[in-house]
């Protein structure tokens, strides 16, 4: 039940081999990152409000994992979350939302599972999946993506299944040597497919965008339709 603010090298640095347990805190306005977790360490953060950092919000990045979940992350200058280098971290249940850039960027070779989470309220792509990223991406809601629900950029990967997403300027944008899979209702319900090149200048080269709209309607079933469209832990 702590407040962390203000911090002009961040927020909360998790490091090392370490695995804390961070639950019920207020970690706002901090520069570099809100709260930042790297090396080896395996947190588990629970419960936390991270909100209006100057860069991002959230970092996970090196060989870091653990549990990230029912977390508040919003109002971020930069990406609201931002997953990097190895990293393999497990987020269910977060609300992310109203950033001035990205609501989640999955970069570099980062997998990880990311289940059940809101992301909404972006100006640039909701979820960007760059670089040789392979994430499982499982029952999202993802709206109101300023350039794009998700996007999987060259040479991305993953696996996408029953998600639900709409209202951005395009629900995909699947950049070219794209290798991820769209498991269940992403393709087996579909009703119709629609492929054309994104458009706008930060569109990656030969990039194309799928526009998916599925049956039948409810969450259990993904519905992708082109819209408008101060801390240190470390271990000893």
């Amino acid at each position: 039940h702590n407040q962390i603010s203000h911090g002009r090298a961040g927020g909360v640095l998790v490091r090392g081999s370490s695995s804390p347990r961070i639950v019920n805190n207020r970690i706002l306005a901090n520069e570099g990152a809100n709260l930042a977790v790297l090396d080896d360490a395996s947190p588990t953060i629970e419960e936390n409000t991270m909100s209006d950092a100057p860069a991002r919000g959230l970092v996970i990045i090196s060989k870091a994992s653990g549990l990230f979940a029912r977390n508040t992350i919003c109002n971020s200058d930069l990406a609201n979350v931002y997953v990097g280098g190895d990293a393999s971290p497990n987020m269910t249940a977060n609300l992310i939302f109203d950033g001035a850039a990205s609501g989640l960027v999955i970069e570099d070779n980062a997998s990880g599972r990311f289940e059940h989470n809101l992301i909404s309220g972006h100006e640039q792509p909701a979820v960007a999946v760059q670089g040789h990223a392979k994430p499982t991406m499982r029952c999202n809601v993802v709206t109101h993506g300023g350039m794009g629900g998700i996007w999987l950029d060259e040479s991305a990967g993953g696996v996408f299944a029953h998600n639900y997403i709409e209202n951005g300027d395009g629900a995909w944008r699947i950049g070219a040597d794209v290798e991820a899979e769209m498991e269940g209702d992403n393709l087996s319900a579909q009703e119709e497919v629609f492929k054309h090149p994104a458009k706008g200048p930060s569109a990656p080269k030969d990039a194309q965008k799928m526009v998916l709209v599925c049956g039948p309607e409810g969450f259990n079933y993904d519905k992708l339709s082109l819209g408008v469209a101060g801390l240190s832990i470390t271990d000893s």
